[in-house]
């Protein structure tokens, strides 16, 4: 995955009727598969009498979907295509059905499932992330005053700095900034006290 990406946040449930059937989408900006599968499984518990709630997700680069008993390829796959054609990442999309009594053949399930799919994704802010990690230094005064300078590294932010007998820095670095940060610190007097991957 590219470490800065395009996602969503503050989505809404949409409806839509479709030849007396009711389509039903949600979407959530996830972190991991495991949040994406949480995901599907409140959905379809928030609908259990549904006929089918089909899915699909593109997390860290890494595609997936689920017809849900639908036609193979009639609904989750369509669902999939409207994440891909927004250029979003870390986003699990899920279109819920209610049958209405009438067949809509695969075609006309293709493009309802496509169809619940964006205009969820509408209903988002289209934001920004990056991915990295987060680290936590303690180092000294000099040390702080030179870390919070946009000169040491372009590319990282500042969190959190904690003025104590000696001061803890918490900051963001890209991942592809990692190794010149670290060659960069190795000029101060300081100590890594945490390290975690990140999402910003």
């Amino acid at each position: 995955m590219a470490e800065d990406y395009q996602t969503l946040s503050d989505i809404k449930e949409v409806k839509l009727n479709i030849l007396n059937s009711m389509f039903i989408g949600n979407a959530k900006e996830v972190n991991n598969q495991l949040e994406a599968k949480e995901f599907i499984k409140n959905i379809k518990a928030k609908y259990p009498d549904a006929s089918h709630s089909a899915s699909g997700f593109i997390v860290a680069g890494q595609e997936g979907y689920d017809d849900d008993r639908e036609p193979s390829g009639s609904a989750g796959i369509p669902i999939l295509n409207t994440i891909k054609k927004n250029n979003l990442n870390n986003l699990v999309v899920v279109v819920t059905r209610y049958f209405g009594g009438k067949k809509l053949g695969i075609r006309g399930l293709i493009n309802a499932y496509g169809e619940a799919g964006k205009r969820v994704i509408r209903t988002g802010k289209i934001i920004s992330r990056s991915s990295g990690f987060l680290i936590k230094i303690e180092t000294n005064y000099s040390g702080a005053d030179t870390i919070s300078k946009k000169n040491f590294l372009p590319e990282h932010k500042i969190i959190k700095v904690d003025y104590k007998d000696l001061v803890q820095v918490e900051l963001f670095v890209k991942n592809s900034c990692l190794d010149d940060f670290e060659v960069k610190l190795k000029t101060l007097e300081y100590r890594i006290i945490g390290k975690k991957k990140y999402i910003l």
